[in-house]
Protein backbone atom coordinates (compact mmCIF):
# COMPACT_ATOMS: atom_id res chain seq x y z
CA UNK A 1 0.00 0.00 0.00
CA UNK A 2 1.18 3.36 -1.19
CA UNK A 3 1.58 6.20 2.02
CA UNK A 4 0.70 9.44 1.81
CA UNK A 5 2.64 12.16 2.79
CA UNK A 6 1.67 15.51 5.01
CA UNK A 7 1.35 17.55 1.74
CA UNK A 8 -0.49 15.13 -0.17
CA UNK A 9 -2.84 14.65 2.88
CA UNK A 10 -2.90 18.70 2.55
CA UNK A 11 -4.06 19.00 -1.83
CA UNK A 12 -6.73 16.19 -0.21
CA UNK A 13 -8.08 18.13 2.02
CA UNK A 14 -7.82 21.09 0.34
CA UNK A 15 -9.55 19.79 -2.88
CA UNK A 16 -12.22 18.98 -0.16
CA UNK A 17 -13.14 22.13 0.98
CA UNK A 18 -12.77 23.61 -2.43
CA UNK A 19 -15.77 21.19 -3.13
CA UNK A 20 -17.58 22.46 -0.71
CA UNK A 21 -17.11 19.62 2.09
CA UNK A 22 -17.52 20.47 5.62
CA UNK A 23 -14.57 19.71 7.54
CA UNK A 24 -15.80 16.65 9.65
CA UNK A 25 -17.17 15.10 6.44
CA UNK A 26 -13.31 15.93 4.64
CA UNK A 27 -11.07 13.80 7.46
CA UNK A 28 -13.92 11.24 7.25
CA UNK A 29 -12.87 10.97 3.53
CA UNK A 30 -9.07 11.39 4.28
CA UNK A 31 -9.48 8.40 7.31
CA UNK A 32 -11.48 6.15 4.47
CA UNK A 33 -8.74 6.61 1.83
CA UNK A 34 -6.17 5.47 4.60
CA UNK A 35 -7.95 2.92 6.07
CA UNK A 36 -8.62 4.31 9.44
CA UNK A 37 -11.23 3.85 11.60
CA UNK A 38 -12.15 5.84 14.30
CA UNK A 39 -12.89 3.45 17.77
CA UNK A 40 -16.79 2.79 18.64
CA UNK A 41 -18.30 3.65 22.24
CA UNK A 42 -20.10 0.63 23.40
Amino acid sequence: MEEMTVLEMQRFLNQQYTEGKSELEAYQNLMKILGLTYPQSE
